[in-house]
């Protein structure tokens, strides 16, 4: 009997060592806190170094990084219902305005305004990007649900072989809509091999920011002014269908994004490339990889700017990364958050060709220091506008101009019909959405 009982103790403090052995492992090894931490494939290349850099610097919390694709929303689809289901996730990916009113009208992002006070943490590095991720509360206070890791900044990526052969000055210096219409007509050619290239593919203005014309002077969709929408549209209609059209028509731009931006310019068949500064990272990437052809030689020029506007200015939308509402690890949660949000990691994300959130003079060099070579400064120095504000109604107006900018392009609707029809959905859409 002594032995059994003997063989029972040894048995069950066996299996209590093991549960214990799988707790610490569940917790990123013995004593560790483990935050899981999902975003979305695309920003692999840079968050990935940033969570390497901060499990290295210390042994009390350990985050565990996961991402799958974000092509055709596959991402925030499936992270919103795992988040519905309280999955264990601590730390969550959020993208820019209107995903980040999404997250938070559904509830699943924390509050930050206790630990950002209590922490000393420092949000003037952000700038103007402030704005765009404090939820204005009916006490007159500002609340955040996230901070912003990085900033997407739009610029221009050519290819300076097309220019350089076809005699076209590069616009280092800036340049007008007018200009880009022009130059992009001029680089446009049919190839003996029966291919086109292409002097311009506004895939990202056509269907991700119809409204740029509208963000590039000062005015948002919240706005009681939204007039300056018309003259983006009108470049885009130029570009895509005009006489001196220098673009593929929209149904082509829609159904083939990939293959007739990224994939056109690595195969010397695209002049000029709107794109926000993740596109560094792509271009290295391209030629790490040898995917890009050797002929091509790219550099980075401002946004072209409207009459009355500042040269060099351009628009962009604070990247957020939060915390979830229901985690039991907040505060290790938010010392990881201030790490990839703050200086430490804008400095590791700009390393690696994107654009983070904070800025500094040291973060500013560090982008610069990528490649001296290019025109980085583009980015770095742009005067930048926010492409739009959290506010309940964004996803729908978003939605609704996008809807409405594509009949525009694809010939249904006149401007004028345009126009007037997105001013009523506008008033309409913003009435009944009402305030947090």
């Amino acid at each position: 009997m002594k032995k059994l009982f003997s063989l029972l103790l040894a048995m069950l403090m066996a299996l209590s060592a093991f549960a214990g052995l799988g707790q610490a492992l569940a917790e990123g090894g013995e004593g560790k806190v483990n935050l899981v931490y999902y975003s979305w494939e695309d920003e692999n290349d840079y968050i990935k170094p940033v969570v390497e850099a901060f499990n290295g610097k210390q042994d009390r919390i350990h985050v565990e990084y996961r991402s799958f694709p974000s092509v055709n929303s596959e991402y925030w689809e499936k992270i919103l219902v795992m988040l519905a289901a309280r999955e264990p996730i601590d730390i969550v990916g959020v993208n820019g305005v209107t995903d980040y009113a999404n997250f938070y009208s559904k509830g699943v992002l924390a509050p930050l305004s206790v630990p950002i006070k209590e922490s000393s943490y420092d949000l003037s590095g952000y700038g103007p990007l402030v704005a765009q991720f404090g939820i204005p509360k009916e006490n007159g206070e500002v609340e955040y649900y996230g901070l912003p890791h990085r900033r997407g900044v739009y610029a221009v990526f050519v290819n300076k072989t097309i220019y350089e052969e076809a005699g076209v000055e590069i616009p280092y210096g800036g340049w007008t809509w007018d200009e880009f219409i022009e130059i992009g007509h001029k680089l446009k050619k049919e190839l003996p091999d029966g291919r086109t290239r292409w002097g311009t593919a506004p895939r990202g203005l056509a269907w991700n920011s119809p409204a740029f014309g509208a963000f590039l002077q000062g005015q948002s969709m919240l706005d009681d002014d939204f007039s300056n929408f018309r003259d983006g549209l009108l470049v885009l209609n130029e570009l895509l269908n005009g006489e001196k059209a220098s673009s593929p028509d929209y149904v082509e731009l829609y159904q083939n994004p990939s293959q007739v931006t990224a994939g056109n310019f690595q195969a010397t068949l695209l002049a000029s490339h709107i794109l926000g500064d993740w596109g560094v990272t792509n271009m290295k990437r391209y030629e790490r990889e040898g995917t890009m052809d050797p002929s091509v030689v790219w550099d980075v020029v401002p946004l072209p700017y409207f009459p009355g506007m500042q040269n060099g200015t351009t628009y962009g939308s604070a990247i957020t990364t939060g915390i979830t509402s229901y985690s039991e690890k907040k505060a290790e949660a938010f010392e990881f958050l201030a790490f990839l949000c703050g200086e430490e990691g804008a400095k590791i994300i700009a390393e690696h060709g994107t654009m983070p959130g904070y800025q500094s003079e040291a973060v500013r060099e560090t982008y610069l220091n990528i490649d001296r070579t290019k025109n980085l400064k583009a980015f770095t120095d742009a005067i930048v506008l926010p492409e739009g504000m959290p506010h309940p109604a964004s996803s729908d107006l978003t939605d609704m101009v996008r809807r409405e900018a594509e009949l525009y392009l694809i010939g249904e609707k006149d401007i004028d019909t345009v126009c007037a029809d997105v001013e009523t959905q506008r008033k309409e859409i913003i009435t009944n959405a009402g305030t947090f």
